[in-house]
């Protein structure tokens, strides 16, 4: 799933919970239940196996590019509330697991970091049962349906 969704739904979790700890680990948890639905990626291999800087750096900028407009979103609608504390760890704690993937690639030596990209690989969508279209349209849902909670308050 692109970090766009993770995202919202740590928003909207954190506006709706607002006590930290449990702000965190839901949304963290939430992560794996929406990695469950049928979503789409931009990211078509795993991370160690890119072979040019150039597949990185197209990596980057999607990664960062998505991860930016959540930002953006998020702070349109939480910059000046009471909520931001909450929200922001939500919004942060989603994407957690998917960040400590790509800090296995980074420091591919540590076991438990590989251990837990396993786990994370296992637990993912499995591809192939659905068509695209229907992964976009569950992707659009979700973003939709958070922001729309967001917006309602």
């Amino acid at each position: 799933m692109i970090l766009l969704p993770h995202l919202l739904i740590g928003a909207v979790i954190g506006a709706k919970v607002q006590s930290l700890p449990a702000v965190f680990i839901l949304s963290f948890i939430s992560h794996f239940i929406a990695d469950k639905l049928p979503h789409w990626e931009y990211l078509d291999k795993e991370l160690t196996k890119f072979q040019s800087k150039k597949e990185w750096l197209i990596f980057l900028t999607k990664a960062t590019l998505d991860f930016g407009l959540g930002i953006i979103i998020i702070l349109y609608f939480f910059w000046q509330s009471p909520l931001w504390p909450a929200v922001a760890v939500g919004a942060l704690a989603s994407v957690l697991p998917d960040f400590l993937i790509f800090l296995n690639c980074l420091l591919p030596k540590i076991k438990t970091l590989k251990s837990y990209r396993d786990f994370h690989h296992r637990n993912h969508f499995k591809k192939g049962r659905y068509k695209i279209s229907l992964s976009i349209f569950s992707e659009a849902l979700i973003i939709s349906l958070a922001i729309y909670l967001i917006a309602i308050g």
